[in-house]
């Protein structure tokens, strides 16, 4: 391959990875398990993954639960935007 070539996949491919680390794709997720719904270290609500205020919780502080109940019984409360 040319050098223009190397060139441009590198681009293409910095571009299609940036753009899936930018819409969410590379959002981190739990590593095992069947987590449904997440909270913060620092807050008192829990949320869906595809919650608008669950994307701003950093990676480091999420806690992850598999139901309501788990949640509530760890003294979280549901999150009035995403859980009804």
């Amino acid at each position: 391959m040319t050098k223009r070539r190397v060139l441009i996949a590198v681009v293409v491919g910095v571009v299609v990875i940036g753009g899936l680390l930018w819409w969410g794709l590379g959002t981190p997720r739990p590593p095992f398990g069947p987590w449904k719904y997440l909270g913060s270290k620092y807050a008192d609500n829990y949320h869906t993954h595809s919650c608008m205020w669950a994307d701003q919780i950093r990676s480091e502080n999420r806690v992850y639960f598999a139901s309501t109940g788990a949640a509530e019984a760890k003294g979280y409360k549901p999150c009035p935007i995403c859980i009804e």
